[in-house]
């Protein structure tokens, strides 16, 4: 089932323009307080990320970034020996510089006070945290308490406890450390902190036989590792327990080769994050991973994927080939297995999905023949209109699908596999 989990985690990812955006805001107000603090050009080098999106483990929907602003010397000098509560006076100049064009505020954090920076769009926030890099990854960061003063944060140890993690696993921890999260919000009530959950997956992971293991049986594994850590808020024991038992149950359904019932079972566990039952999911993945395309499209890049179930979308398929009337491709392929090289295909969308919608395509070919040629494999995705038409060009199985845009969300998908031969006549 590891498809699935893939496609799950594809949705978890933020969309380009969510990259860009969070991008763009961080050096906005990185580059102001650097053309304050210093006479240098800025070149980025005086922030660092931090949180989620300092350690890549940050998922849709986006979330606050967590923004350090290195400052030089000699103001945490002056600030160090302020006459009066010199942490809480530099928050205050922070929020000064900032003030003319951005709402500030100052929010509490697990590391202290941080200044938040709120912009109109309403998407999502600059959390800055002002700090003096000592060496080693340490910095002097304000506190605001018992008359203000600079204490020690070990951004660095903090970093490398998913840096290192990830790079002995091959990867398999920030991925992990993001399903788990995407877990979390689904229950409010839940006291463990995302920067917990990160070191829990962590420490499981350095007793888990991670290689082994499917994506199915590594979740399952890490909520049964948890529910039993004497570190976890015992008030969460019983979310913890829940989820480890409707994991392991969908794991025995796979086992079972129950893979509809599976899938309903880890929706309980993950919602509507986690895809809906698709007996061509497998078969896909498989294709996919055997013929990679380095710039290969996703719907999920662009779009939150919000499957309606109440809508209904189907692909008409009709071949026109050489000495052949037109026939439906399910009735062509059923006589004949495979279609002609150089034959067309009319593809046509029948939707139910009320206007106004668009409809983006994707054509993904596999095969030594499709490899072979530039750009053969395709993999891009876009809008196209109700009906397309493509070619048979290359021996093997491939595959069009089309999606509903609706809303600026994906709302409904459908797929055509294309079975290709290695001749022109049947």
């Amino acid at each position: 089932m590891d498809a699935y989990f893939i496609e799950m985690l594809g949705r978890l990812k933020l969309k380009k323009a969510q990259r860009a955006d969070a991008k763009a805001k961080y050096n906005r107000i990185a580059k102001a307080l650097h053309d304050e603090f210093y006479t240098t050009k800025y070149d980025g080098k005086t922030k660092l990320l931090i949180g989620s999106y300092g350690k890549k483990t940050n998922i849709r929907p986006p979330q606050d970034v967590d923004l350090l602003f290195k400052i030089p010397v000699d103001t945490y000098e002056q600030y160090e020996q302020y006459n009066g509560n010199g942490a809480s006076a530099l928050l205050q100049k922070i929020r000064r510089i900032l003030d003319s064009e951005y709402e500030t505020s100052e929010t509490p954090k697990a590391w202290g006070k941080v200044v938040l920076v709120k912009f109109p769009d309403g998407k999502y926030d600059i959390e800055l945290l002002p700090a003096y890099e000592v060496g080693d990854g340490v910095y002097k960061i304000p506190n605001t308490e018992d008359g203000g003063f600079f204490e020690d944060f070990d951004v660095g140890s903090d970093l490398a406890v998913v840096f290192d993690s990830n790079k002995e696993t091959g990867g398999v921890t920030r991925r992990l450390i993001k399903m788990v999260k995407k877990w979390k919000p689904l229950h409010s009530s839940l006291h463990t902190k995302s920067f917990e959950i990160e070191s829990f997956v962590a420490d499981y992971l350095k007793s888990a036989n991670y290689d082994k293991m499917s994506w199915a049986e590594r979740i399952a594994g890490f909520f049964e590792w948890l529910q039993v850590q004497p570190n976890l808020h015992q008030d969460d024991v019983s979310l913890v327990k829940n989820a480890a038992e409707r994991a392991r149950k969908a794991v025995n359904y796979e086992n079972a080769d129950k893979i509809a019932d599976a899938c309903a079972e880890w929706k309980k566990v993950f919602d509507n994050a986690f895809p809906a039952y698709n007996k061509n999911k497998c078969a896909v993945h498989n294709l996919t991973l055997r013929w990679q395309v380095n710039d290969e499209m996703y719907i999920e890049d662009n779009y939150d994927v919000k499957i309606n179930p109440t809508y209904n979308l189907s692909i008409n398929a009709e071949v026109e080939a050489k000495k052949f009337r037109q026939w439906p491709l399910t009735d062509f392929i059923s006589k004949y297995t495979y279609l002609p090289k150089h034959a067309k295909v009319h593809f046509k969308v029948k939707s139910d999905v009320p206007e106004p919608v668009e409809y983006h395509w994707k054509v993904r070919n596999f095969g030594a023949q499709a490899a072979s040629t530039q750009n053969g494999l395709r993999g891009e995705i876009r809008d196209r209109g109700v009906r397309i038409t493509e070619s048979t060009l290359y021996q093997g199985t491939h595959y069009v699908e089309v999606y509903v845009i609706k809303d600026d969300k994906c709302v409904v998908k459908a797929m055509r596999f294309v079975p290709i031969g290695d001749k022109e006549d049947l």
